[in-house]
């Protein structure tokens, strides 16, 4: 039975989630501070890129989708932050894009707008099959990257769509998704969120949902999990895991990124963590820059190693990036800008794309399917 049909059993959701908003960057509000020490860890290098592989732009987490149900178009260059000329101009050779099921209107229940949703997506790729193509396993990124294709990677963010039977997510994998986020900020029934501060982390039915996620070879995604949901995560998961788009709490003090525990224990575990281009969660001002960005880099690279640091972004997700880095075309110039701070090409490899085709060759490894 297709995904959408599936989909129709399922309860009624919220009306959409406000879209997020940044403040404006100015100059005097804009200067790096200095990053806390942090201890290196040195136990979990990126493993080497293959050197016929050498490189792939790599988003883990997108509301492209998001946007698109609102009426834009990704043809239209504004319109979205990973618009098709943007996507060309950024060198983006894969992205994320998220099933953000929360998001059902007040005149719809959300089977109805999973249905849509799923539909949209399902449009995208035929629409634009001459440039956009999905990719379910870690060698469908690199066919797709030899024949000029940007990989399209199937996920979801929250749990809405699972109410009704963990057996779902058997049939969530069978339409294409490959990553799930098991709540959002106002979704407690897998997993709590990072707004929660009581003493659940994951329920039953979410640890449930990781051993059958991993059975599969679909990727757990921690990002706003509460701490205690992180900890269970870790705890049961018996392959790595993600935050598809979170940063350093000891950087920027915001609840919803990850504290340097959090940060070791993903990278021990072999898994990654997205950095966020939210500019309140790079600074707690909110007037975020290119420089912000590199610093949850290089922090988390120092806490965790080059292996557990790629790129989240949350584009068409929030309003605008950080100055410098506002929306995908951008991505060339945080290349170049790793670079000139120190970090070497195989780290750069490694951090935009060659660490999640580890991650994604790893848990598809682990699954029985």
């Amino acid at each position: 039975m297709p995904l959408y049909a599936l989909l129709l059993l399922a309860w009624p959701g919220c009306c959409p989630p406000e879209f997020k908003t940044s403040q404006g960057d100015s100059a005097a509000d804009s200067a790096v501070d200095p990053a806390p020490q942090a201890s290196t860890v040195t136990s979990v290098p990126s493993a080497p890129l293959e050197p016929e592989f050498p490189f792939i732009t790599m988003l883990m987490h997108a509301d492209t989708p998001y946007q698109l149900m609102k009426g834009k178009n990704i043809g239209n260059e504004t319109a979205v932050h990973l618009s098709l000329p943007r996507l060309r101009q950024g060198k983006i050779d894969a992205f994320s894009a998220v099933l953000f099921v929360e998001s059902a209107s007040q005149n719809e229940n959300t089977a109805l707008y999973c249905q849509r949703a799923t539909k949209k997506i399902d449009a995208l790729l035929e629409d634009h099959s001459g440039l956009l193509r999905l990719a379910l396993t870690p060698e469908d990124f690199k066919t797709n990257r030899y024949s000029g294709h940007i990989s399209v990677f199937r996920t979801l963010e929250g749990s809405f769509c699972l109410r009704h039977g963990i057996y779902r997510i058997e049939d969530l994998y069978a339409s294409g998704i490959r990553m799930i986020g098991l709540t959002w900020e106002n979704d407690h029934d897998f997993a709590t969120s990072w707004v929660y501060h009581g003493p659940i982390g994951l329920t039953e039915r979410g640890k449930n949902a990781v051993v059958r996620m991993n059975h599969l070879g679909i990727i757990v995604d921690v990002s706003h999990m509460s701490d205690r949901a992180i900890d269970d995560v870790l705890a049961i998961s018996q392959a790595p895991i993600v935050a598809s788009h979170s940063n350093a709490r000891s950087v920027c003090p915001h609840p919803r990124n990850l504290n340097d525990a959090h940060i070791r224990a993903i990278a021990e575990k072999g898994g990654l963590i997205g950095v966020n281009f939210y500019p309140p969660h790079l600074v707690q001002s909110g007037k975020a820059t290119l420089a912000h960005v590199v610093q949850h880099i290089r922090y988390l690279r120092d806490v965790g190693g080059i292996g557990c640091v790629g790129l989240g972004s949350d584009f068409d997700g929030i309003s605008k990036g950080p100055s410098g880095l506002e929306t995908a075309a951008e991505l060339p110039r945080l290349r170049e800008t790793l670079l000139a701070e120190g970090f070497s090409e195989p780290e750069v490899a490694a951090i935009f794309g060659g660490n999640f085709l580890r991650l994604f060759n790893k848990v598809q490894a682990l699954g029985k399917h």
